[in-house]
């Protein structure tokens, strides 16, 4: 189910159009609204205020991540650009 989800993601907005959005987030320092897929299939909502975007390691395996406010979780996260399988302009 899980690579399922990946490829309908892509197909709705591929890697490329989820880094313009990052990115144009990052200079404009607006909100996203995401749709992200955690670790054991969970969907999690989540409004974030990104800053960074770029190459990341976890145990030693690179990833495109974004690192960002998490307004839900209150702290500075990491997510998987891979992971997210919706994003938006948040209002």
């Amino acid at each position: 189910i899980t690579e399922y989800q990946y490829a309908l993601s892509d197909r709705q907005c591929p890697l490329d159009d989820k880094i313009a959005l990052i990115t144009e987030a990052i200079n404009k320092r607006t909100k996203l609204k995401i749709t992200y897929l955690k670790a054991q299939d969970v969907k999690s909502k989540r409004e974030i205020a990104p800053y960074e975007i770029g190459e990341m390691k976890y145990n030693d395996k690179p990833f495109l991540g974004v690192k960002a406010y998490c307004h839900k979780r209150r702290e500075d996260r990491v997510f998987r650009v891979d992971r997210i399988l919706e994003i938006e302009q948040a209002g």
